[in-house]
């Protein structure tokens, strides 16, 4: 191998879930707005430009002076976060703009139908939700909510992500990269990377970070 083998390079991946969003605090939410349209709270704000200032002051002590490589998922929490942590970023001392690369495949799970059965009782959302509780219980990584994605599928976007764009992007000498997105895809990405077995979702010993 050469010296300049990626296989023999170090990467930093920073992988950054959404602050605090209007769905944390009211399910309903999701079913009001649009799971793509929830934005975040004051308090997710706050949380966003926090973890900028920690960022910038972090990558600044490694001696990084540039701005990462970001992905970024394209729901509007999404686009919010990293507004919060470019601010953030700017404030530890960051200059100029960043270039960002919005990516689908970064996106939240789809619960289809489910969030917009809150509250309701009529005929069809109990037996949605009837439905969807019983397959979930029986096969929780691979169950699908109806008109929605299973566990599975965020994961087979996400791998997908990782071995072909992310890989791409690291051997041509894009580093540090910093990802912002949802706490499903982050618990995807590990399972994926570290070779986890179903059963570490399943049991929840995968948990959304806070």
């Amino acid at each position: 191998m050469t010296k300049n083998d990626p296989a023999q390079q170090e990467y930093e991946i920073l992988w950054v879930r959404h602050g605090e969003s209007q769905g944390n605090v009211d399910p309903q939410a999701y079913a009001n707005d649009g799971d793509p349209q929830v934005e975040l709270t004051e308090e997710g704000w706050k949380q966003a430009v926090r973890a900028g200032r920690f960022l910038g002051a972090y990558l600044q002590d490694q001696g990084i002076k540039e701005w990462p490589h970001i992905f970024l998922g394209e729901f509007i929490r999404h686009q919010q976060t990293l507004s919060g942590l470019i601010q953030g970023m700017k404030d530890a001392g960051f200059e100029g703009e960043p270039e960002i690369y919005p990516d689908s495949r970064l996106n939240e799970q789809s619960f289809g139908v489910l969030p917009y059965m809150q509250g309701k009782e009529g005929d069809f959302e109990q037996l949605s939700k009837t439905y969807s509780k019983t397959v979930r219980d029986d096969a929780p990584y691979s169950a699908r909510p109806l008109h929605g994605e299973s566990r599975r599928d965020t994961e087979a976007f996400v791998k997908q992500f990782i071995d072909g764009t992310l890989k791409r992007d690291m051997e041509e000498g894009k580093n540090p990269v910093l990802i912002v997105t949802s706490g499903a895809v982050i618990n995807a990405a590990v399972k994926s990377w570290f070779h986890l077995p179903m059963k570490a979702w399943d049991e929840a010993s995968l948990q959304n970070p806070g």
